[in-house]
C-alpha cells in the first residue's frame, strides 16, 4: 500500500469508528425510549380502562337510584307511606297553594271565587 492511501485510510478510521458508535448509540436510546413508551402506555391503558369500568359501574347505580327516586316521590308511594305511619298529614289544597315570583309579587289563587289577590310581598 502507499503511504497516501494508507494515512487516508487511517485519518478516516476513527472518525468513522466515532460516528458508527454514535449512530448505534442513538439507535439504541431511541429502542429504549421506545419500549418504555410502549410500557407507559400500556399501563394507562389499562387504567383507562379500569377508570372506565367503574364510570359503567357508577352510571348502572345512578340509574337505579334515580329509578328509586321517581318511584319514592310519586304521589301513590307518598301516599301509601303516610297511611302505613299513621302520621295524620293531609294533601294539600288549591287555596293554600302561594306562588313566588322573582320581583316579590305574591299570587294567591282562590278556586272558590276564582280571584287572584295580589301584594307586594312584604318589601315597602
Amino acid at each position: 500500500m502507499s503511504r497516501k492511501l494508507k494515512s487516508e485510510t487511517q485519518s478516516f478510521g476513527p472518525t468513522l469508528a466515532a460516528k458508527m458508535v454514535l449512530a448505534v448509540a442513538s439507535v439504541a436510546i431511541i429502542c429504549i425510549a421506545l419500549i418504555f413508551q410502549d410500557e407507559s402506555n400500556r399501563r394507562d391503558n389499562a387504567a383507562i380502562s379500569k377508570q372506565e369500568a367503574y364510570l359503567l359501574e357508577l352510571k348502572k347505580e345512578v340509574c337505579v337510584l334515580e329509578s328509586q327516586a321517581a318511584r319514592l316521590r310519586s304521589p301513590e308511594e307518598l301516599r301509601r307511606k303516610i297511611r302505613d305511619m299513621n302520621i295524620g298529614l293531609l294533601e294539600i289544597e288549591q287555596s293554600q297553594i302561594v306562588r313566588m315570583y322573582e320581583n316579590g309579587v305574591t299570587e294567591r289563587k282562590r278556586p272558590a271565587s276564582g280571584l287572584v289577590s295580589v301584594s307586594g310581598g312584604g318589601r315597602e
